[in-house]
């Protein structure tokens, strides 16, 4: 037993004696870089890139401008470099054992000294910084320009804190895009139209979509013909409006000009082939008497056809044996190519908006917006496999089935009132607003 020990204890001394013989060996064999890195006013610069050109081999400098590596003996290309400073390089030969010094006196550069606009999406300035919550004024050429025809996704290729994300495979989400401001909730982001409260849609999200639970506002519902401007409030605005302001205010401010007939239209479709759209928008406005009295009608049609970006399914079909499960797919000339629709969602759509006004006197106007709007929209659920016993009649289909999602959504609202001006300066407004929205 004694002895046992003792031959494993001078095996653990042997091993651990040779282990530190060909450590010493090998850094024996290493040599150390090391320097200081100064800026241009000779104090030590912090967090400069330094590194051997053609390796892996780099590190940064500390808090009093020193670095250190340690690397193979050899002829080397030491680079420095720094945001603002003139990048340095040094040739460099390191022998085994030996400490290389090498400092460097960096130089500012004067490419930071200038700003250089490379692009710019508009010539004029939209965001209003100095109010006291900052505000984004979208104008209809703005909109126009963004190559879009549904209003949300124009709004969200323009203002940075609102998101209107399509939805697939979620049930009625997949024709109502749900928007939203700051990350925040669809039912916390009022919308406005022409200063008046707009009605919520008869969809609840559900299925995991943005806005899980929520109920939001159709923005889609309105013309994008009839737009003159779209205000969009970035910030909580709940003590002024209420709790469904939290995120912010979208304003949709409608055309009101008396005179003049617009016509746009937009056609394109997606690099794969699919996904066709083809809009097509109208506005004509008259004079009404002689007092600055308009009326203005605008009419939009729509049409997306659906994109589908689902690939092959992999999974079992008839049963979970895999050698059965193929001998299936084989024998009934099953397909695994685009089982599911997954992308948007196919959508007609259609809609009028009328504007009007006129004096009632010097100080008084009455005023009227109406508007109707019908869609159709087709959609798909999750495929149905066979192997889906509880899922699935296989008597009646015996390949399973993709389910469809056919919706019917209308809208349609009336706001009128009275407006107009005190001798004191005062403005008022008495008005009703009226509308709603069902969704089959």
């Amino acid at each position: 037993m004694r002895t046992t020990n003792l031959t494993s204890i001078l095996r653990t001394i042997g091993f651990s004696l040779v282990f530190i013989l060909v450590s010493i060996a090998a850094i024996a064999q290493t040599a150390i870089v090391r320097g200081t890195v100064k800026d241009a006013n000779g104090l030590p610069l912090a967090g400069a890139s330094v590194i051997l050109e053609g390796t892996r081999r780099g590190t940064t400098s500390d808090a009093s401008g020193n670095y250190e590596l340690r690397v193979n003996p050899g002829n080397y290309t030491l680079i420095i470099s720094y945001v603002g400073i003139v990048t340095q390089r040094k040739q460099i030969t390191v022998v085994s054992g030996a400490v290389s010094e090498n400092s460097f006196d960096m130089q500012n550069s004067g490419d930071l000294n200038r700003i250089i606009v490379v692009g710019s999406r508009s010539t004029a300035v939209r965001s209003s910084t100095q109010t006291a919550v900052p505000r984004d004024v979208i104008t209809s050429r703005d909109l126009i320009l963004t190559g879009q025809v549904e209003p949300t996704q124009m709004i969200n290729f323009i203002a940075p804190s609102f998101n209107s994300s399509r939805q697939t495979v979620a049930d009625g989400t997949d024709h109502i895009d749900p928007a939203t401001i700051r990350g925040l909730g669809p039912d916390q982001v009022l919308v406005l139209l022409n200063g008046r409260r707009r009605y919520n849609t008869a969809l609840l999200n559900v299925n995991g979509t943005v806005g899980r639970g929520s109920v939001g506002t159709d923005l889609n519902s309105i013309p994008s013909s009839a737009i003159e401007k779209i205000e969009v409030l970035r910030d909580g605005a709940a003590s002024q409006y209420g709790s469904d302001a939290i995120a912010g205010v979208i304003n949709v401010v409608t055309k009101k000009n008396s005179k003049g007939f617009t016509v746009n239209s937009h056609w394109g479709k997606q690099y794969a082939g699919d996904g066709e759209v083809q809009q097509l928008g109208m506005n004509w406005g008259t004079r009404i008497g002689k007092e600055g009295g308009y009326f203005n009608i605008s009419g939009d049609l729509r049409h997306r056809d659906p994109t589908n970006r689902c690939g092959d399914y992999t999974a079992r079909v008839y049963t979970n044996d895999v050698v059965a499960d193929m001998q299936l797919i084989a024998q009934n000339n099953f397909s695994l190519k685009n089982n599911m629709h997954i992308g948007n969602s196919e959508v007609y759509n259609k809609g009028v908006l009328a504007n009007m006004g006129f004096s009632l006197g010097k100080t008084v106007q009455f005023f009227l917006t109406a508007g109707w709007n019908r869609r159709n929209g087709k959609a798909a659920g999750f495929y149905r496999y066979p192997r889906q016993t509880t899922q699935v009649i296989t008597a009646l289909y015996p390949n399973g089935f993709l389910p469809e999602i056919h919706s019917k959504i209308n809208d349609s609202y009336i706001i009128a009132g009275i407006e107009g001006k005190l001798v004191s300066g005062w403005n008022w407004d008495l008005s009703q607003a009226s509308g709603g929205n069902t969704f089959r």
